[in-house]
C-alpha cells in the first residue's frame, strides 16, 4: 500500500464536539440547507442555532424538574411542563400561543366568584394590622414627662388610606 503525500489521515471530529455541544450540529446544518431558508448557509449558523436550542432545552428541563420535585414526583409529566412554562415570565412570553397537550390550566379563581365576607368580618379585616391606639380612639402615651397626648391632628402609626375618596382620612 502506498502512503499518502500529506501523511496519515486525521480522524474526523464532529461539529458538536468542536463546539462543546450535545445537540447534533451536522444534522441541523443539513436541515438548514435542505429547507431552503437561504441560498447559502454559513458554517457557523447551525452551531449558533444549536447553542440557542440547547440553552432553551436546559433551562426548560431545569424548571420542569424543579416543578416535578415541588409536586413530590420523580417523573416529569405534561402538567409539570405547563406549570413551569406559565409560571416563568420569559418562557411564558415565548410560548404564549402554545397549547401543551394534557397540561391542564393554571389554577386561578376570579375574586368575584369567591364567597363574600360578612360585614363584621370585613370591618375586622379593615382594622387588622393597625394596632395604633389612634384608630381605637384612645390617648397616645406621653413621651417622658406629663400624661398622654390627645390624638387629634396626629397621623396614625399605620397610615391606612380609605379606598373611597369621600371617606378619606383628613391627614391623607
Amino acid at each position: 500500500m502506498t502512503e499518502r503525500k500529506g501523511g496519515e489521515r486525521k480522524k474526523a471530529v464532529a461539529g458538536s464536539v468542536k463546539a462543546g455541544l450535545q445537540f447534533p450540529v451536522g444534522r441541523i446544518g443539513r436541515y438548514l440547507k435542505k429547507g431552503r431558508y437561504a441560498r447559502r448557509v454559513g458554517s457557523g449558523a447551525p452551531v449558533y442555532l444549536i447553542a440557542v436550542l440547547e440553552y432553551l432545552a436546559a433551562e426548560l428541563l431545569e424548571l420542569v424538574g424543579n416543578t416535578a420535585r415541588d409536586n413530590k414526583k420523580t417523573h416529569i409529566i405534561p402538567r409539570h411542563l405547563l406549570l413551569a412554562v406559565r409560571n416563568d415570565q420569559e418562557l411564558g412570553r415565548l410560548l404564549a400561543g402554545v397549547t401543551i397537550a394534557h397540561g391542564g390550566v393554571i389554577p386561578n379563581i376570579n375574586s368575584v366568584l369567591l364567597p363574600k365576607k360578612s360585614p363584621a368580618a370585613a370591618e375586622k379585616e379593615a382594622t387588622k394590622g393597625c394596632g395604633s391606639p389612634i384608630w381605637r380612639g384612645r390617648w397616645r402615651p406621653g413621651h417622658g414627662r406629663g400624661g398622654g397626648v390627645p390624638q387629634m391632628g396626629l397621623r396614625p402609626i399605620c397610615a391606612r388610606v380609605s379606598p373611597l375618596p369621600s371617606l378619606a382620612a383628613p391627614w391623607a
